[in-house]
C-alpha cells in the first residue's frame, strides 16, 4: 500500500480554513505512484551494519558483518536493561546507501500481532530500487500528500533524499491495511533537528487546515525531544480521500529523520502502545546517532 499520491497522476484541491490542502488516500492499492522527476541511477552501497532487535522498546544487538564495499561498517548499538538509554557511535547517513540495521521487520512494524505484513517489491512502486524492497527517493519527487500535517514539497526540499520500504496486507473486502518506513537524509544532524521541529509545528498548529473538515489529530506519545506520535482519525462526513484511521511516528537521529506510519481502512481502537513503537523505532534508528531507546 502507497499512501501518497502523484501530482502528474492526480490533482486533488481542497480548500478548508482558507487554505489549500492535500490528503492521503486510504485507497488500497498502490497502483498510483510518485512521478520521478530524477531519472540517474544512485550510486548504490549495502551496508549490513549491527543487527539491532527491539521487544518492548529494549533494544539487543546481533553480530557485525561488513558492507558490500569491504569497509567494516562503523555504529553499533549496545544492549542495555530497560529503562537505561544507550547510545551508538554515529555515522552519516547517505540517501544512496542502505543500512540494513535502520530498518524495521515486518513483524515491528505497527499492529503486527494484528495483521500479517507482505513486503512490497521496491521494482512495483516507480522508486529507484536500492535493495528488493528499499528504494530510492529524490528530494525534487512531486507528492500530493507524504505525511498528514506536512506539506510535502516543503519537507522533501529540506532533504537530500530519502528511502522507502513499503508493507501491505492482504486485501479484503474492506480494502488491505498499509504500513510504510522512510527515511529521511539531511545535510547534518542540526538541519534533522530544525526539520524535526518544522513537522511538530506542522501537526500542532492549523495542521493544513485539516482539523477543521471535523477530523481527530490527536499526538498519542512523545519523547519530548526526537520522538513523537500522531493519530488521526476521519470524521464520519470528511474528506472523501483522507483515510479512515492512520498512526504516524517520527524518529529524528543524527542527520536522519524515520517517518513510520500505518492506514487503514477501518476505524480502529485509539488505545495502542505508541510508546514502545517509538523506542523499536529508535533502536533502529541509533545507528546514525544518539539514544537507541
Amino acid at each position: 500500500m502507497r499512501k501518497r499520491i502523484a501530482l502528474s497522476t492526480v490533482s486533488l484541491v481542497l480548500v478548508a480554513a482558507g487554505a489549500t490542502t492535500a490528503f492521503k488516500v486510504a485507497d488500497t492499492s498502490h497502483d498510483v505512484t510518485p512521478t520521478m522527476t530524477h531519472s540517474a541511477s544512485p550510486n548504490v552501497t549495502v551496508s549490513v551494519s549491527p543487527t539491532t532487535a527491539a521487544t518492548n522498546g529494549t533494544p539487543t544487538t546481533g553480530a557485525t558483518g561488513t558492507s558490500t564495499s569491504g569497509s567494516p561498517a562503523s555504529g553499533s548499538t549496545s544492549a542495555t536493561p530497560s529503562g537505561s538509554t544507550a547510545t551508538s557511535s554515529s555515522r552519516i547517513g547517505d540517501p544512496h546507501k542502505v543500512v540494513t540495521s535502520a530498518w524495521l521487520t515486518a513483524s515491528q512494524m505497527p499492529f503486527a500481532g494484528t495483521f500479517v505484513w507482505n513486503s512490497i517489491p521496491a521494482s512495483s512502486d516507480s522508486v529507484q530500487p536500492l535493495t528488493s524492497t528499499i528504494g530510492y527517493v529524490p528530494n525534487n519527487t512531486s507528492y500530493q500528500a507524504l505525511t498528514m500535517c506536512a506539506d510535502p514539497a516543503q519537507l522533501l526540499s529540506r532533504t537530500t533524499g530519502a528511502q522507502i520500504q513499503g508493507f501491505e496486507t492482504t486485501p479484503t473486502s474492506a480494502g488491505s491495511h498499509g504500513a510504510d518506513q522512510y527515511i529521511f537524509f539531511f545535510t547534518n544532524a542540526k538541519s534533522a533537528q530544525q526539520t524535526y521541529s518544522w513537522l511538530q509545528n506542522q501537526y500542532s498548529s492549523s495542521c493544513l487546515g485539516i482539523p477543521s473538515t471535523g477530523a481527530q489529530i490527536t499526538q498519542v506519545a512523545s519523547d519530548g525531544t526526537s520522538g513523537m506520535a500522531w493519530l488521526s482519525r476521519k470524521a464520519s462526513s470528511g474528506l472523501p480521500d483522507m483515510p479512515i484511521y492512520q498512526r504516524e511516528y517520527f524518529v529524528q537521529r543524527g542527520n536522519t529523520i524515520a517517518y513510520v506510519s500505518f492506514t487503514s481502512p477501518q476505524d480502529l481502537p485509539t488505545a495502542y502502545d505508541d510508546s514502545s513503537q517509538l523506542a523499536t523505532i529508535a533502536a533502529h534508528m541509533c545507528v546514525y546517532g544518539g539514544a537507541c531507546n
